[in-house]
């Protein structure tokens, strides 16, 4: 199988990538405050989950299927289920996509002014090794050679190559792009200065008011005395 530890670092979308770290066999990725790691240990495969100081391991034999477990968990893809088309990649006018170890790669090529229009490219071994070997710097490579070859034409090498009886399936595509979706920051509003209120105007105004209702109180008090 193709995937390998070498090569699923370059299917990382760029928003993720940055939170990657490479080492010989083995990578890692840290979302908040989880981590992702796989590592080949004493011949195994291992799959080290940290979460809130706590550790969860999965030991796989095959590398293929650790490569899927970690990309799932990751959020690159939306099952580690081998006999399901996953994507792998995808933009505008490409979708790269896997089953089974087996990779179809859609391109959109231009023609002319006439618009553009889609050929499916299963890879065949020779491409599968390139994929093995450079990651998706050669699905680049091989989206670039499609272009260049006028595929529309039937003396074109990938015409004859075309075949649409695999696909994606819409629920796929719906459930990676949700996992596209780039997380808003949490934004932290700063309290802003306010100027502690001056409270003692106030309480003189109203002392003041009391002190005059009293002395009113007052002389009629004494006026009504006098009457009397």
């Amino acid at each position: 199988m193709s995937l390998n530890v070498s090569n699923i670092y370059t299917l990382f979308p760029s928003n993720k990538a940055k939170f990657l770290k490479r080492y010989e066999n083995e990578l890692c990725f840290k979302k908040n405050s989880q981590s992702w790691c796989i590592k080949l240990i004493d011949n195994a495969w291992h799959i080290l989950t940290l979460s809130d100081g706590k550790v969860i391991e999965s030991i796989n034999a095959s590398e293929y299927q650790a490569c899927l477990l970690f990309l799932y968990l990751c959020q690159v893809i939306t099952t580690d289920q081998p006999n399901q088309a996953k994507i792998l990649c995808m933009d505008r006018d490409y979708c790269f996509a896997e089953k089974n170890g087996e990779y179809l790669l859609e391109a959109g090529v231009m023609v002319n002014t006439h618009g553009e229009y889609f050929l499916d490219i299963e890879l065949n071994k020779e491409e599968i090794q390139r994929f093995k070997e450079d990651g998706f710097r050669f699905i680049d490579l091989l989206l670039s050679e499609i272009r260049d070859s006028n595929p529309r034409y039937n003396n074109s090498k990938f015409s004859h190559r075309n075949r649409t009886d695999w696909y994606v399936s819409s629920q796929e595509l719906k459930d990676w792009q949700e996992l596209q979706i780039i997380e808003k920051p949490i934004i932290i509003e700063k309290p802003t200065y306010q100027e502690p209120k001056k409270n003692g105007t106030k309480i003189v105004m109203v002392f003041v008011v009391l002190i005059f209702i009293f002395y009113m109180i007052f002389f009629q008090f004494l006026t009504f005395g006098k009457n009397y």
